[in-house]
């Protein structure tokens, strides 16, 4: 490991950075409003840390549409031998210093943990020896003997901590505060953002950016507690002072795992307290301009990865020995495509399906069985889901009741000569008829046949929920990959060349070769071309077709592409 096997990380740690340093502007422009947006804004800055941009930008990535080919035709110039600049030597002292740096970091991460288990190992033996009480609160609550301030332990199943002698201490209005105080804590799941941030300083334990925006949740959150119990109608002064009270008697403060009530700066708390200032609420605009801020964040890297465009190097190969597997193909290849001895056009291709079918449910009903192994080949007809038909059923039991009644009304309509009711009781007849007709075909919808041959993808539904025409999931993907498609891109200089063969009715040989082009995977031959070039990249697409017996493609490989141009 060198220096610059770091520098992703350098990049990552100076983006968080700018990143706490644009949230700590939007917390300054806030500072008038709620603090539970502000305290909302601290953790985004804290969550920031542990998603590198880079990792945004490779998903985009995977979404590239745009191609840009270069070839030698083209003039991109090729440094001969003579010319290349050898890559220079690393510094012993390079990797030593990098390794270093790594296990520096991953001590520090090692005593971070063990530090918060000893802690952690702690309150735990605290809780052993604690003492139930019954305070008709809507979570248990226990009495613990050290001298630890009231505070909220646990994430899922949330206990509330208080110590011993506290009921002494505080007269009842004042315990009150203290409660609605806890459960504030509760409601807004503070122990949940204290242990996403606990990862996150384990981590980035060197970094002081993290130390302070810790500082400033438990800030934050102390705020967003103290305005939702003044809120809720309590007395600022009979609150202040069960502030203060507590930390006359318990001076113990609780770890981040334990929301307590005496964090963050005291004085400026109990003077926010008194003067009952009711905080700004977030405008309508205020509010999307965060939304779209934070979406931006995220979806900006994606959007870049995304629109960052594929490169791809067409020049002749190299001639060298044919390899094993490539000779024992050529051997058993079909003798009515005639290869050329040129060079082949070489590009980048995607594999994908033939065709591809979301099977889903044209009727309503609870889903009874699936009829199909995930991963398995099915066959065109082949039964993949049973729907519940037993409403249909009765719908078509109820429709030929009708139709029985209404054809004996017609009958007796006609044996008294009733013109008028025969018209009447024939438009009857036709319209049962109909309903007949539809109660069948929506029993036989209630059998979903697979509509072609191909693979089954995984299950997007379970037997026993419900389905429903309007769902757009769907109960599996099939996918024919028997034949399946290769799309490459060519530049347009060796476009004619291509397209004269394709009108003449040439069979043109196309091969797809793994990533490393070891090994050849398929011989097919080109079927079509796009209608247009691509102006952005001057390419364009070209569609083959391979039989793909053995299944050696699969949708949406990439593979190396082969094109040979035969005279």
């Amino acid at each position: 490991m060198t220096l610059a096997d770091l520098m992703p990380f350098v990049n990552h740690l100076w983006q968080s950075t700018l990143f706490a340093a644009a949230v700590w502007l939007a917390v300054l422009m806030l500072r008038k409003n709620r603090a539970a947006v502000r305290h909302r804004l601290w953790l985004a800055a804290s969550v920031k840390f542990a998603i590198p941009f880079s990792v945004l930008v490779s998903i985009g990535s995977r979404f590239q549409w745009r191609t840009i080919a270069l070839s030698e035709s083209t003039g991109a110039f090729t440094a001969p031998d003579s010319l290349a600049v050898p890559p220079a030597p690393i510094a012993p002292q390079a990797h030593g210093a990098a390794s270093a740096i790594v296990f520096v970091w991953i001590a520090g991460v090692a005593l971070n943990l063990i530090w918060w288990f000893i802690r952690w190992d702690q309150l735990r033996r605290s809780l052993q020896e604690a003492t139930p009480l019954n305070l008709g609160l809507p979570l248990q609550a226990i009495a613990v003997p050290e001298r630890v301030e009231p505070g909220i332990f646990g994430i899922w199943n949330p206990v509330l901590l208080l110590p011993e002698g506290v009921l002494d201490r505080l007269s009842p209005e004042q315990f009150q505060t203290v409660i609605a105080h806890e459960l504030c804590h509760v409601r807004r799941r503070d122990n949940l953002t204290a242990a996403t941030h606990l990862f996150i300083e384990a981590l980035f334990w060197f970094h002081p950016l993290v130390w302070w925006i810790k500082a400033r949740l438990i800030e934050e959150q102390e705020r967003a507690c103290d305005e939702e119990v003044i809120r809720l109608g309590t007395n600022p002064q009979i609150y202040a002072e069960s502030i203060l009270k507590l930390c006359e008697f318990y001076l113990t403060s609780s770890p981040i795992c334990v929301a307590g009530m005496t964090g963050s700066d005291l004085k400026k708390r109990i003077e926010d307290i008194m003067s009952n200032e009711v905080a700004q609420t977030l405008s309508v605009s205020s509010i999307a301009l965060l939304i779209g801020a934070l979406a931006g964040s995220l979806t900006g890297p994606v959007m870049y990865g995304a629109v960052r465009p594929r490169i791809i190097v067409m020049q002749p190969a190299a001639p060298a020995s044919p390899h094993p597997v490539e000779e024992q193909q050529r051997q058993t290849s079909p003798p009515e495509i005639a290869k050329t001895e040129s060079s082949p056009l070489l590009a980048l291709g995607t594999v994908v399906a033939s065709n591809t079918v979301t099977v889903r449910s044209r009727i309503d009903g609870q889903l009874m069985s699936v009829g199909f192994k995930e991963g398995e080949v099915v066959q065109a007809g082949q039964v993949l889901a049973s729907i519940d038909a037993r409403p249909y059923q009765v719908e078509l039991a109820q429709a030929e009741a009708q139709l029985v009644r209404d054809r004996t009304q017609l009958a007796d309509a006609r044996s008294r000569q009733q013109t008028a009711e025969m018209a009447q009781f024939e438009r009857f007849v036709s319209a049962d008829e109909a309903a007949i007709e539809n109660a069948r075909l929506q029993s036989a919808y209630a059998e979903i046949r697979s509509p072609i041959n191909g693979v089954a993808g995984l299950r997007l539904i379970d037997p026993g929920n419900m389905v429903r025409a309007s769902d757009t999931t769907g109960i599996v993907v099939i996918t024919q990959v028997q034949p399946i498609a290769v799309l490459f891109n060519i530049a347009e200089d060796n476009l004619p060349a291509v397209l004269a063969l394709l009108r003449r009715g040439v069979t043109v040989p196309v091969e797809a070769w793994a990533r490393d082009n070891g090994v050849r995977l398929a011989t097919g031959v080109l079927n079509a071309a796009d209608n247009q070039v691509d102006t952005a990249t001057g390419t364009l697409r070209l569609k083959a077709v391979f039989d793909n017996n053995d299944r050696a493609l699969f949708p949406n490989q990439f593979v190396n592409v082969r094109l040979f141009i035969t005279p």
